[in-house]
């Protein structure tokens, strides 16, 4: 028989003592708590909130993807708010535009066309229907007031009435960098006499331009439209001529 081999040494008082396991031999409980799950966690919920947690920074962010303040953006970022004003030929006008949601906005304008001396005030519904990060595609609807002295020291092609505009057409954008956009724009007023005879006047414009950043907050717009004008006075025969539009304007950005 060979002597029993003890694990351990005796202490003076005869008891044995265990040797201390080495660190590679600690059970998994017995490793003190490190809180990388938690910090990691923390890390990711800072990074998913941090859009909320900071509406100042996102709304920046917004607006400088939404360059422009006169045609483009397509529809104004939620809570964006431009004004413009705009000279040309034959209208020149003043507008508001709000952005509702991230697709939707409201603007209001006035207009003088100088050639036919009529006044319009009108309000706009857009809603944006495609989008990525430089194309942005939004159709329009509308109403609005309109008087027209029946003035034709321009035109020939006039009458005078009072009537409603029913508005539609489409807008596109194309951000071409930091410092420009190119807009395109399609027109479909229909202004309907409110006297019993009905007169009605239809002109269609379509065409294009571009936008540019002169600051951050303000900036500049070149465009032309063509189309054509219906024009059917009371008790009259139809009369078809030649439209356009050439617009230079001035956007505001306000928040």
């Amino acid at each position: 028989m060979g002597k029993s081999r003890h694990s351990g040494r005796r202490s003076p008082g005869g008891e044995v003592s265990r040797p201390r396991p080495r660190s590679d031999q600690v059970p998994p409980f017995a490793h003190p708590f490190r809180p990388r799950g938690a910090v990691a966690a923390v890390a990711l919920i800072g990074l998913l909130g941090g859009h909320w947690m900071s509406p100042a920074l996102a709304a920046s962010r917004d607006k400088d993807h939404g360059l422009g303040a006169v045609v483009a953006p397509a529809t104004m970022p939620e809570g964006a708010a431009s004004a413009y004003v705009y000279g040309g030929a034959p209208q020149v006008g003043v507008g508001y535009r709000q952005g509702v949601s991230s697709t939707i906005e409201l603007e209001g304008r006035f207009k003088l066309n100088y050639y036919l001396l009529s006044l319009a005030v009108e309000v706009l519904l857009k809603n944006t229907i495609a989008s990525d990060e430089t194309f942005a595609l939004a159709p329009y609807i509308g109403i609005g007031f309109v008087h027209d002295t029946g003035s034709r020291w321009v035109t020939q092609q006039n009458f005078q009435y009072t009537g409603i505009r029913a508005l539609a057409g489409l807008i596109g954008t194309i951000r071409l960098g930091e410092a420009a956009t190119a807009v395109g724009e399609l027109d479909l007023p229909l202004d309907l006499s409110l006297s019993p005879t009905h007169g009605v006047r239809f002109a269609p414009l379509t065409g294009g331009g571009f936008e540019f950043k002169l600051t951050p907050e303000v900036t500049l717009l070149l465009m032309g439209q063509l189309g054509f004008n219906y024009l059917r006075e009371p008790l009259g025969l139809a009369q078809w001529g030649f439209g356009y539009q050439l617009t230079l304007g001035l956007g505001f950005r306000l928040f």
